[in-house]
């Protein structure tokens, strides 16, 4: 259900007093401030943001039937990461794409939040970053009909929504193509973009 995506894995009212000071200062240097606030949003919860993941046991026996599944990714790491929390006993490769989108949408979630954190820092930014609350949000609305689509096993319709997936995200970050050479990224995608593809990689394997 759409709750799944919400609620308690909603990050947004776990943002600190300090990153709210830090969002309220960004109006200062218009430039710089919206570089910071584009290598922000492409982050997610794995790079040393104290948003953390739900608890999982990396330990568990599934683990290393986990990480077999996401070595045909192109982030075998990320994958492993992402998708362990959301993993129940069952390996079906249908039961882990179920995860996996799972692990995007609690992404997509943080990252929307994250838009809006910046969205608020002053009107300049929040004209430049309207397109990417809208499109960001189209790719959770994806995720939530891919979802739908699992109890079914309807494969078709899960890879059409997830190939929408990336080209909401890429509309969003295709705009920033100078702030990516700015900042020297060395990975320009963002997690929303990776942990779709990862998805798509394990629904090729179906």
């Amino acid at each position: 259900s759409r709750s799944e995506f919400t609620n308690s894995e909603n990050p947004t009212s776990s943002l600190s007093e300090k990153e709210e000071s830090e969002s309220s200062s960004l109006g200062d240097h218009p430039y710089m401030s919206f570089s910071s606030a584009f290598a922000d949003i492409l982050k997610g919860t794995l790079r040393g943001h104290t948003i953390t993941m739900p608890d999982h046991d990396p330990k568990a026996s599934h683990h290393r039937s986990v990480k077999d599944i996401c070595s045909h990714s192109d982030y075998p790491e990320v994958c492993v990461s992402t998708i362990t929390p959301f993993v129940g006993n069952d390996l079906d490769l249908m039961n882990v794409l179920e995860a996996a989108i799972k692990a995007c949408s609690f992404q997509a979630n943080f990252t929307i939040s994250v838009v809006a954190k910046h969205m608020k820092a002053s009107p300049e930014m929040a004209a430049a970053l309207e397109d990417c609350k809208e499109q960001y949000t189209s790719a959770l609305e994806n995720l939530h009909r891919a979802m739908e689509a699992i109890p079914s096993r309807d494969l078709g319709t899960v890879t059409v929504m997830l190939s929408a997936v990336l080209a909401d995200v890429s509309a969003c970050e295709s705009g920033f193509e100078e702030q990516k050479t700015a900042l020297s990224m060395p990975h320009s995608e963002g997690m929303v973009s990776i942990t779709a593809s990862i998805c798509l990689s394990i629904a090729s394997l179906i």
